[in-house]
């Protein structure tokens, strides 16, 4: 029988339709199969909504959901530890690591962040959660009007603007204001807009060699979903 849990999502209840919390359970062999086949986010989607109950639609969620869903799964199947495999950036030592993922912080979305504004140039600017919704439609937009790859960045500043003085705006609004602005003013929104939430994925490591310490990071990958060598 699989594992369940029922946990709070990063998202916190505060992004429209997706849950506060939701049951997650164990991946099972389809589940498996599909990432080993193919780790798409095609894939990806239909393992988010294999594992949940309700089942999630990952059209509304935000990418910090879909990760801590995902990683959640990852315990779920596996268990809490998961092993890495880190060069030093120090010494350039190879060796593997187990880290627990009851070490990892996770942080959740508050009102705060939908509440603070940004004045810039006499605009007032509030900050929206991107969902895959919101980026389909910046993709949609980059294609349309054929935007160069030098765009990318402020398509997703783009994506994490709720509104301008009040006012909602479209992604090609909000890309043709951001593109004409003093390039302090684009770093000054960036910053305004980028806040962190979710599972923090990163921790600190100690080389086993030279003793340095550096940073390491879980990523979602194929090699995640296999169970640790607990001979290290």
């Amino acid at each position: 029988m699989n594992n369940i849990d029922k946990k709070v999502l990063p998202s916190n209840g505060l992004l429209p339709n997706v849950p506060r919390e939701v049951t997650i359970r164990g991946m099972k062999g389809r589940e498996i199969s599909t990432l080993f086949s193919s780790l798409t986010d095609a894939s990806v989607d239909a393992i988010i909504k294999g594992v949940t109950d309700p089942s999630l639609d990952p059209e509304i969620m935000c990418d910090e959901d879909k990760t801590f869903v995902l990683h959640q799964a990852r315990v779920l199947t596996f268990g809490n530890e998961v092993q890495q495999t880190l060069r030093c950036p120090i010494c350039g030592h190879i060796h593997d690591y187990i880290v627990g993922y009851d070490s990892l912080e996770i942080i959740y979305l508050t009102e705060e962040h939908f509440n603070e504004e940004l004045e810039v140039d006499g605009k007032i600017i509030k900050r929206r959660v991107p969902t895959q919704e919101t980026i389909n439609e910046a993709n949609r937009y980059k294609e349309k009007v054929n935007l160069p790859d030098s765009y990318a960045f402020i398509l997703l500043q783009a994506t994490k603007i709720a509104t301008v003085n009040g006012k909602k705006k479209s992604i090609g609004e909000l890309v043709e204001y951001l593109e004409n602005i003093p390039g302090n003013q684009l770093v000054k929104i960036s910053r305004f807009l980028d806040r962190k939430f979710g599972l923090q994925t990163t921790f600190e490591a100690e080389c086993e060699q030279c003793h340095g310490i550096f940073t390491g990071g879980i990523g979602i990958n194929a090699d995640l979903f296999r169970e640790p060598d607990h001979t290290l």
